[in-house]
């Protein structure tokens, strides 16, 4: 679960990849950050990059609430070359 020693998600995939971020506290419902909230996003469209999923996540629990978390991940290429994501880690204090 996230708590206050949570940091940062941290993705390693080569350079072709466009990966876009959502999370959810209960597998159903999913947000992204719309710039100055976390709001219910539906697809790529709403959704965020790594750089500002990182910069708002502290915020998540105490706007959306504590629960079970998932991360859902939209993954494009920018060249049509093959993306490959070879870790996804968490980053703590």
């Amino acid at each position: 679960s996230l708590d206050q020693n949570f940091e940062a998600l941290q993705i390693e995939a080569s350079s072709e990849c466009d990966i876009s971020l959502q999370i959810s506290n209960d597998g159903t419902n999913f947000y992204y950050w719309d710039g100055s909230s976390w709001g219910p996003g539906s697809g790529v469209t709403q959704s965020n990059s790594l750089d500002v999923f990182n910069a708002n996540i502290q915020s998540f629990v105490d706007q959306v609430g504590e629960g079970t978390y998932f991360i859902r991940s939209h993954i494009g290429t920018t060249n049509f070359l093959p993306c490959q994501i070879q870790s996804i880690r968490t980053i703590s204090q």
